[in-house]
């Protein structure tokens, strides 16, 4: 033993970002914006208390916002979550707002 106190649980206890109550000025805001930093996780591994800790879970590194989908789009959107203009794929596709179901299907 080292005789040293161990590291703290440095995870959140609960869910630090607001999923469709983020402030949108914020999210504009963002020195990443428009493009984002995503930022891809395990729940279990950022968040104590979690519904499921295996979900995972993209933010944006300067605004904690959701990015648009799910982690298991083959294509996703690159915008953030609850915009309202037309969904921009990774592919560059175009799809238009509304016409995309939550697994990211159209």
């Amino acid at each position: 033993m080292s005789g040293q106190a161990p590291a703290p649980d440095a995870r959140a206890d609960t869910s630090f970002w607001l999923d469709g109550g983020y402030d949108f000025d914020a999210v504009q805001a963002c020195p990443h914006h428009p493009a984002h930093s995503w930022w891809t996780f395990r729940m279990g591994d950022v968040v104590k208390y979690c519904h499921d800790p295996e979900e995972r879970m993209t933010i944006c590194r300067g605004c904690y916002v959701p990015r648009c989908g799910t982690t298991a789009d083959a294509d996703r959107c690159t915008l953030w979550r609850h915009h309202q203009t037309a969904h921009v794929l990774d592919s560059g596709q175009k799809v238009a707002h509304g016409s995309m179901t939550q697994t990211g299907q159209m």
